[in-house]
């Protein structure tokens, strides 16, 4: 009786897996390779065929919007939790990142380099693995399939592998030794960035992703209803009424704000100790968007790198506002200090 139980457990645990699997992580990997979808998207693309060489295998990182990326944040830890497994392995590593414009143009190699072009790709279906894990929920089953995936990938790698993830699992390594080992800001981002750095000094970071709440936000992908005039008006004034406590705990520091919302921006701009930065405020998986200018992202990156350089890192949410993750992975470029204030 109790062989019975125990095998039907297994059967049920591994029915459990596949659910999950299937729902919430799409892992697209050795015989799933042909899956419509992937197929498809690989059909598209001029076959190239791999020679027999060694120096062909190697697992490459592939943002070029056939599959949705997320958004900078999500990009990034999917970008540091690959190239972890990748090192402990010892495996080559490489970086395809040219949508919806091309990295290079704000992040370049630091000390390991992960630029590859175009024609040392393969598309031959046949000869390659594809890996798609992209989170849409975060627990510890689904991390545990992820890292059992990886290891699965490392372990048995005899082919160039693309691998298309946001996974999160570098937060549970050391996500800024890995950041500051691939990347460091061009010279013309940097510039910007020490610029604001040399005005803001001594500063924190407050952050409020309020999605569509205040009606300017250009992301197409967007559950969040707009609210009416009073409402967008209460809003605005308990987000800044929490700003100007936070304010008054940190009486001698600047406060830079940060916020899809240029509403917001725009409201915060009457308070003395605030500091914004000017530019555009996209999000970069907006379909909708189709800019590859610089100016365009640069925005983006500013926030980011002048957020991962505050002295404290605020995320303010209340009511529909967004819970964001791109705070926090900017407060860990350099292990700052992160704080959620729910209200």
């Amino acid at each position: 009786m109790n062989y019975i139980l125990s095998v039907f457990k297994k059967i049920i645990k591994k029915i459990f897996r596949l659910l999950l699997i299937n729902n919430h992580t799409r892992f697209l990997y050795d015989r799933c390779v042909n899956q419509k979808k992937i197929r498809n998207i690989y059909m598209g693309h001029k076959y190239q065929l791999l020679s027999n060489k060694s120096s062909d295998i190697f697992i490459v990182n592939i943002f070029n919007g056939d599959v949705s990326g997320g958004g900078l944040a999500d990009r990034i830890k999917g970008i540091l939790t690959t190239f972890y497994f990748s090192d402990i392995y010892n495996i080559p590593y490489k970086l395809y990142f040219n949508s919806p414009f091309s990295l290079i143009d704000y992040l370049e190699p630091n000390v390991y380099n992960w630029c590859i072009n175009f024609d040392e790709l393969s598309f031959d279906i046949n000869n390659i693995n594809v890996v798609s894990m992209m989170n849409y929920e975060e627990s510890n089953i689904l991390n545990n399939l992820q890292y059992n995936c990886f290891e699965k990938i490392c372990k048995k790698i005899k082919k160039q592998t693309h691998i298309y993830t946001n996974s999160n699992l570098i937060y549970n390594f050391d996500y800024s030794k890995y950041f500051n080992y691939l990347f460091k800001p061009t010279d013309r981002l940097r510039l910007k960035i020490d610029s604001h750095i040399n005005k803001l000094k001594d500063y924190i970071s407050v952050s409020c992703r309020f999605m569509n709440l205040l009606g300017d936000f250009n992301e197409t992908s967007n559950s969040v209803c707009e609210l009416s005039s009073v409402h967008k008006s209460n809003l605005m004034q308990k987000v800044s009424d929490k700003i100007n406590e936070i304010h008054l705990n940190n009486i001698n520091k600047i406060i830079l704000i940060n916020s899809d919302s240029v509403t917001f921006l725009e409201y915060m701009k009457k308070f003395p100790f605030v500091y914004t930065i000017s530019g555009e405020v996209t999000h970069i998986d907006n379909s909708s968007v189709g800019n590859n200018n610089y100016n365009f992202f640069e925005k983006t990156f500013l926030d980011f790198f002048l957020i991962a350089h505050a002295s404290k890192i605020f995320l303010l949410k209340t009511g529909n506002m967004y819970r964001s993750g791109y705070p926090y992975a900017a407060s860990r470029v350099y292990n700052k200090e992160f704080f959620i204030i729910d209200f």
